[in-house]
């Protein structure tokens, strides 16, 4: 019986440490899967920005390209040339100018969301498209920061709300 008694201690403690090996082997797997499914998720969520800011760039970058291209059209634009040029602009050169504009950004606007288009003469008079509720006064910041530019393109994403 003292043979008995020896052989159930000893499946008891194998059993024992069976567990406990058990135990300690599905905590390390848990640990190592919780880390491997951490790490997964940084990775993810850093490519998932990574590619969000380069579609935003592209974008930009795509949209610049565009407004360039409208603005160098504006720039050749006989009915626009001829408002810029005039010693004193009329109505209906305004109108002409306008006309113009839209002929420009209607073969844009299929791709391109450009809400409005300003032309300034040197005297303060302009052409638009879009809202015309932008008024500019000559002796503002807006109109030096505008005969700084020197005739080139000057692009505003609402502008202090207006432009």
């Amino acid at each position: 019986m003292s043979n008995m008694g020896w052989e159930k201690s000893l499946r008891k403690k194998t059993m024992v440490y069976m567990i406990l090996l058990f135990t300690f082997f599905s905590l390390v797997f848990f640990v190592a899967f919780f880390i491997v499914l951490r790490r997964a998720n940084d990775d993810f969520r850093t490519k998932a920005a990574e590619t969000a800011a380069n579609n935003v760039s592209s974008r930009l970058e795509t949209s610049i390209n565009s407004y360039n291209a409208i603005s160098r059209m504006a720039m050749i634009n006989q009915k626009v040339v001829d408002f810029l040029k005039a010693d004193k602009p009329t109505k209906s050169l305004s109108y002409d100018a306008r006309v113009g504009m839209y002929e420009i950004l209607n073969s844009f606007s299929e791709t391109y969301y450009v809400e409005s288009i300003y032309v300034f003469r040197l005297d303060g008079e302009f052409a638009n498209t879009g809202k015309s509720d932008y008024e500019i006064h000559l002796d503002s910041d807006e109109w030096k920061e505008i005969l700084k530019s020197s005739g080139e393109k000057r692009i505003s994403v609402s502008g202090k709300g207006i432009m």
